[in-house]
């Protein structure tokens, strides 16, 4: 279903060897629907910790999956930057974990979010209107909770609208809290019979609520394109993490200046692997091993847990000893600050 040894180094934040694992990959022409698969699994894995923060970077990731998968040419730069800013996320993570989306104890979850259910708002008959395509019927016995469920996240997303953005933390704990709710309310075992499906999984049913409310957000649509890309039920644990992106993707559009786009470290970075991405690809074809690495001292100072990958990146020394030498491999260059 995935191409594990990909999926493994990316969520490693290890560039070097994923890209090497790419190259591999397109240089053998192997399983391409296997291979976008690993793509949105990994962007899911990143939906399952990425913050209000660096959202903004996710999304960007997010269209170049898209992208890449909707392209019937393979263009090397294009799938070897989309690796490097998939290692950068996980990179930051790892250097500064969070407990993941999705794997809280459902008791657990609960305590963090039954606040948010415990209110009896309602719905006007405008708004039971604008979701009747999610709403059970009137006689399911869980005609009512449907409305209690739309009404509360509703009221708790718009209990940013009137928070100043120098209100960071607190923007945050919303964006969280709602993912959370969002995970609780897929992990309950709840039946809404919705127009929208036959299938009676109620992860349908929030993406519902967020396709009635965000269907033109570009941010929101590219997610749930990739998330019904070949859909089939036994791909669902595997792509949970970009419905619980998509709930921090609804209070960033809200308040987006919360978000910044790559910094220049990360740029440095991802501009860099273009540069070398077709000689690096070239070579790793001709040789087809894996590529070794060496460990050099620390000699930059680097943020945002960026600190391996901002000194070494892989790069290809290509020379011959006389006409029938190989070519050799480097893998190392240390990249100076500007």
């Amino acid at each position: 279903m995935y191409n594990k040894n990909l999926y493994d180094n990316v969520i490693k934040g290890d560039i070097q060897n994923s890209l090497h694992n790419i190259c591999i990959i397109l240089s053998n022409n192997e399983n391409i629907n296997e291979l976008e698969d690993t793509l949105i699994y990994i962007c899911s894995y990143i939906g399952s910790f990425i913050s209000i923060y660096d959202i903004k970077k996710y999304n960007d990731l997010i269209l170049n999956t898209k992208n890449i998968i909707e392209n019937d040419t393979i263009n090397i730069t294009i799938f070897l930057s989309l690796i490097t800013k998939m290692c950068i996320l996980c990179d930051i993570y790892n250097k500064h974990p969070i407990i993941k989306t999705g794997i809280l104890p459902i008791k657990n979850l609960r305590e963090k979010v039954i606040d948010v259910f415990d209110n009896d708002t309602k719905l006007s008959s405008n708004g039971i209107s604008r979701f009747i395509a999610i709403i059970p019927p009137i006689d399911s016995d869980n005609y009512l909770l449907s409305i209690k469920i739309i009404s509360n996240l509703i009221k708790l997303i718009r209990s940013t609208d009137n928070i100043n953005i120098d209100e960071i933390d607190n923007i945050k704990n919303i964006s969280d809290k709602l993912r959370n709710c969002i995970d609780y309310i897929i992990r309950k075992k709840i039946i809404f019979e919705t127009q929208i499906t036959d299938d009676l999984d109620n992860i349908w049913f929030i993406w519902g609520f967020i396709s009635i409310l965000y269907n033109n957000e570009d941010c929101i649509s590219n997610i749930y394109w990739l998330f019904n890309y070949n859909y089939k039920k036994n791909k669902k644990k595997y792509r949970c993490g970009l419905i619980y992106a998509t709930a921090i993707n609804i209070i960033y559009i809200n308040k987006k200046d919360i978000s910044k786009l790559w910094n220049d470290n990360e740029l440095n970075i991802i501009n860099k692997i273009e540069e070398i991405s077709l000689e690096l690809f070239n070579e790793v074809k001709s040789k087809n091993k894996i590529i070794k690495k060496e460990t050099i001292k620390e000699n930059i100072s680097t943020t945002n847990g960026l600190d391996y990958i901002n000194s070494y990146i892989p790069r290809i020394n290509l020379y011959h000893k006389d006409e029938e030498q190989v070519f050799e491999e480097r893998t190392k260059i240390i990249i100076s600050k500007d």
